[in-house]
């Protein structure tokens, strides 16, 4: 007889009404090929991140995160094994798999769902032997129990699915010639006597033991927490019955008061039995949404398994395609939901966050240099992950890699020609010390020996049994692949692995949290103040903020959205270079090109975006405010493709609780600036003389013909002489790349005809070579080298139209701002030598 057991792989109804391969994105299969694709992505690639994390993080391996981490294992089962070619019968509403695939895919995914019910069972036990039978589990509850009791799960779901295997077919689809895949019992009831033991065995026992179990956790701290409430109270611990009293002595309370910006006192409570039973009460939340999301999302299916084996006609014609269909995404779900769960539940960021916002009060309102606490407080994140610990702010250590780290990306930064260049000339410049390419080589050089006396250091005090960080579990896979040539565990692997760490988890954070906060003190009423409301609202004062407060900050999720987008922290992402000749519309790319793709251009294009050089991060929320708009596909601040940046969803983590908690503590602002933004205020500001003088140099006059002045002024001559020049240069040579049937074709003409090939050009040259002057003059004002001029102090009180400068107060005058200013300048953002 045949089945009609609702497994993942091709349980979607089969009848005359099938549309043709070449229709089928015209109906309602187009619609779920998106949330098939995003379900499958997130959880291959958050349950591969849960598994690394968990595998080579010491501190981390602890009875429950090996339960954890098998969950993880069989998440991922679930997507690399099911979902593909699920999404192809949802397309193809056949299967095209063959025999071998039809007996295997629904074994796999029965044994993955067997596997993270009865793995979910076995941590809530652990849970509730280890905080209401402390004592008792001490013998058992180990790591090498719980490997026991996962490998004990794993055998019993194999066996116990095995039937699945076993019992399906291939069976054709009545009047066509497409086959389905579908269990053959031989006998109605011995299925659905299977279907109501696999309900038994999933969904009724496993929901029994658990809502027994942590009901009994929630009991046990709740009366902890009453137990400590009264010892507080009275001021002397209260010996009773509860469990955890043999695992918690009492301690006496220790607190600190801080005054903050914002006029909140923040009580610091340092008490040994409070934090535990915290972490305990917060691994339990934790635990408890994992339940429900599993529960949430397979239950509907279990529910329309057995109801198809008594009434398949109500399934088919009372939920249709469609719903079908969403039952299996949600069942799906629950494979990429435990990933974030995991991540975005614990305190890892909370806590650095915290660190460095206690730093920052400690300034009591002194201006600071954000970038001397934010640059540790961010590589601290790394150093926690790859080498097991966090450096204090002034460690040597840590101090060598940022520095090192931060040269790097100056001279990246710089847009230097060397970016253009393909790897064989990147490799000869690298060995030449004085070339942007040579210094970079030299600092990674540096950045690599250092790492690897690190290495080194884990080699000589590694722990068969544990891992520290991610070095020791990397030194690990390196050993197990030793013999294996075509393995990817090397040494220099690893090394390079560390520094893209480095480089990718803390540079391009904080300089988006540096933008941040910048925009925030230049925008005190408005951005500033709308996300401390949102705070305030959402979070209050009495907890800092945490991931999931981002659901409810729409506003605050809008302003990082907008950042992304206005300031892009990688313009031009990474270059990428073909591997063969490409033809891509009209355009031959042979191989070997260097391609870069100008994510600047896309975020500040009008043709996606409303008035782009404006900065509104309401431009993402909905008309109503109530809540965010669709993330616009045209949003790509980590590129796009296989190649693009893994870490979005951990940046912005990073930079919602980094924001959040700094806003909910401190009012951030400029100290004693003043900025000038349109022409005339520049012109007149900087022509008083009360700012003659620059900040920390004298302008020229007698007194100042001194042994440091001369010192100065050659050190001046060098930076104004040959690095601006140089990047003006470079700029001037960019644009005739780029535009060689425009500008440089017609500079070449020019010159042809007033200088010729036989002479080299002289100063003298230029009156008769106007277009040439034009281009000089349109590159100084597209891509004004010194955006902000040189900064200025105020030497005495100035009033300025109806402004009050206080002496003392730096001035800078925004130059950028005057050249792309619309009323001067006819479509500013355009490259035009004519207006000239």
């Amino acid at each position: 007889m045949e089945s009609h057991n609702y497994s993942l792989d091709n349980n979607l109804p089969s009848n005359e009404e099938q549309p043709t391969a070449t229709s089928w994105w015209h109906t309602e299969e187009a619609v779920l090929v998106a949330p098939y694709a995003i379900i499958l992505l997130l959880a291959v690639l958050g349950n591969g991140l849960v598994i690394l994390t968990l595998a080579v993080n010491q501190r981390m391996r602890t009875v429950t995160n090996l339960f954890l981490l098998n969950l993880a294992v069989s998440d991922l089962l679930l997507g690399v094994f099911c979902m593909p070619f699920t999404l192809a019968g949802v397309i193809l509403r056949e299967f095209v798999f063959g025999q071998l695939m039809c007996k295997l895919i629904p074994y796999l995914q029965a044994v993955s769902v067997c596997v993270s019910d009865w793995t979910l069972v076995a941590v809530s036990v652990e849970r509730y032997y280890a905080i209401c039978e402390p004592l008792r589990s001490r013998a058992w509850q180990t790591p090498r129990h719980a490997q026991r009791t996962v490998a004990t799960v794993w055998t019993v779901s194999l066996l116990l699915m095995l039937p699945i295997a076993l019992l399906s077919e291939l069976r054709p689809i009545r009047d066509s010639s497409k086959m389905k895949c579908r269990e053959d019992w031989g006998d109605l009831l011995y299925e659905r006597l299977f279907t109501l033991f696999l309900d038994v065995l999933l969904l009724v026992l496993p929901l029994l033991i658990m809502v027994a179990t942590y009901a009994r956790i929630a009991a046990t701290l709740r009366s902890a927490m009453q137990q400590q409430q009264t010892e507080a109270a009275t001021g002397s611990p209260k010996q009773n019955g509860s469990p955890l009293a043999a695992v918690h002595p009492a301690q006496r309370e220790a607190s600190t008061s801080l005054r903050v910006h914002r006029g909140a006192t923040i009580r610091w409570h340092q008490r040994d039995p409070d934090r535990s039973l915290a972490t305990k009460q917060r691994i339990i939340r934790m635990l408890f949404v994992v339940v429900v999301e599993f529960f949430v999302c397979w239950t509907p299916l279990y529910v329309l398994n057995t109801v198809s084996l008594f009434r398949p006609e109500a399934v088919y014609y009372g939920l249709g395609y469609r719903g079908i269909c969403f039952l299996q995404l949600l069942a799906y779900a629950s494979s990429c939901c435990n990933p974030i769960t995991y991540c975005f539940m614990n305190r890892t960021f909370r806590d650095e966050v915290q660190y460095l916002a206690g730093k920052l009060l400690e300034l009591d309102g002194s201006p600071v240099d954000i970038r001397k606490y934010l640059v540790p407080s961010m590589s601290n994140n790394i150093t926690s992950l790859v080498f097991g610990q966090r450096y204090p702010f002034e460690d040597h250590r840590r101090k060598f890699l940022d520095e090192r780290l931060a040269r790097v990306v100056r001279i990246i930064g710089s847009g230097g020609l060397f970016t253009f260049l393909p790897s064989w000339a990147f490799l000869f410049f690298s060995m030449l010390p004085f070339t942007n390419v040579g210094k970079i080589t030299g600092l990674l050089q540096e950045m690599f020996e250092y790492v690897s006396e690190e290495v080194k250091q884990h080699k000589s005090t590694l722990d068969e049994s544990s891992n520290r960080d991610f070095i020791d579990g990397y030194i690990k896979r390196m050993e197990e692949n030793k013999n294996n040539p075509h393995s990817n565990f090397k040494m220099g692997n690893l090394l390079g692995n560390v520094l893209n760490f480095f480089g990718a988890g803390s540079n391009t954070v904080q300089l988006s949290i540096q933008w941040h906060l910048l925009n925030c003190a230049d925008k005190v009423d408005t951005v500033q103040r709308n996300i401390q409301n949102e705070v305030d609202s959402v979070v209050g004062r009495e907890r800092p903020p945490c991931w999931e407060d981002h659901n409810k900050m729409h506003y605050t999720m809008a302003t990082i959205w907008e950042m992304y987008r206005w300031r892009t922290v990688a313009p031009l992402s990474l270059p990428r270079e073909a591997a063969e000749d490409v033809e891509y519309k009209d355009y031959f790319i042979p191989k070997g090109t260097v391609i870069l793709p100008n994510l600047s251009a896309v975020h500040f294009d009008p043709t996606f975006w409303e008035s782009p050089e404006v900065f509104d991060p309401h431009r993402f929320l909905k008309k109503d405010g109530s809540g965010l708009i669709s993330k616009p596909d045209q949003l790509v601040p980590f590129s796009i493709g296989r190649r693009m940046c893994p870490g979005e969803t951990l940046a912005t983590v990073e930079i919602f609780l980094y924001l959040t908690t700094l806003l909910q503590r401190i009012k951030i602002g400029f100290s004693n600036v003043v900025v000038l933004n349109d022409f005339e205020s520049i012109r007149e500001v900087l022509s008083m003389k009360e700012m003659l003088y620059r900040t920390g140099n004298l302008t020229v006059d007698e007194a100042g013909f001194r042994a440091n002045s001369l010192i100065g002024n050659i050190f001046s001559f060098f930076v104004a002489g040959s690095s601006t020049v140089k990047e003006t240069l470079q700029w001037h040579l960019l644009v005739c790349a780029d535009k060689p049937d425009f500008v440089q074709r017609r500079i070449q003409e020019e010159i042809d005809k007033v200088i010729g090939r036989e002479r080299a050009p002289s100063w003298a040259d230029h009156t008769a070579m106007p277009f040439t002057v034009a281009v000089l003059r349109e590159v100084y004002r597209w891509r004004t080298v010194a955006p902000l001029g040189i900064p200025r102090l105020a030497g005495e009180n100035v009033v300025f139209k109806n402004h009050f400068i206080p002496k003392g107060t730096t001035v800078i005058a925004n130059l950028r701002a005057v050249h792309m200013n619309p009323k001067h300048w006819k479509n500013p953002e355009e490259f035009n030598p004519l207006r000239f």
